[in-house]
């Protein structure tokens, strides 16, 4: 079935990222501006077929995809366009019932984009990119790697041991 049989697109809208699944699952909602927060799915349901404001965001910021917060997971990690790293624990986290702005993740530099958050255990996660030559590279950080970039949240983060333009986080399972 089409996504846009269940919801109607207002002029110029267009569909970033969606999530099916139950109404009791955690998830961890954030932007590209530094933003984020915890919220239950039933929480983001509408009874009306044109949905409902849920996440604020300024011009030009755009939402990060949707991530599971599973049960194993401890802490986020958070990436910046400047391969900067900050993991901080989930226990600082806003749950958002109502939606919003939350709260900030991760400080960043003007005009500075954050690309991916990542709710991980203590396996750690495996952040993916483009390194020398163009080439796709991956720096998988265990959990003993990570110490150098744990924090509070809303701090600076460190930067990547290894020299890559980040994409993509995954949690290691």
């Amino acid at each position: 079935m089409p996504i846009t049989t269940l919801v109607d697109l207002s002029g110029g809208a267009r569909i970033l990222h969606y999530f099916a699944g139950s109404a009791g699952t955690t998830l961890l909602l954030a932007s590209s501006a530094g933003y984020g927060f915890i919220a239950k799915a039933g929480d983001m349901v509408s009874r009306i077929k044109g949905g409902k404001a849920y996440i604020t965001l300024d011009e030009g910021d755009l939402p990060l995809a949707p991530k599971v917060i599973s049960e194993s997971a401890s802490a986020l990690a958070c990436i910046s366009e400047n391969a900067r790293l900050l993991v901080f624990g989930l226990d600082e986290m806003k749950a958002l019932v109502n939606g919003g702005r939350g709260v900030t993740l991760m400080e960043l530099d003007d005009k500075e984009k954050l690309l991916a958050v990542q709710p991980i255990s203590q396996k750690g996660v495996l952040v993916a990119g483009i390194g020398r030559g163009a080439k796709q590279q991956e720096a998988r950080l265990t959990a003993s790697s990570l110490a150098l970039h744990f924090g509070k949240r809303a701090r600076k983060g460190k930067a990547l041991e290894a020299k890559l333009k980040p994409a993509t986080l995954t949690a290691i399972v």
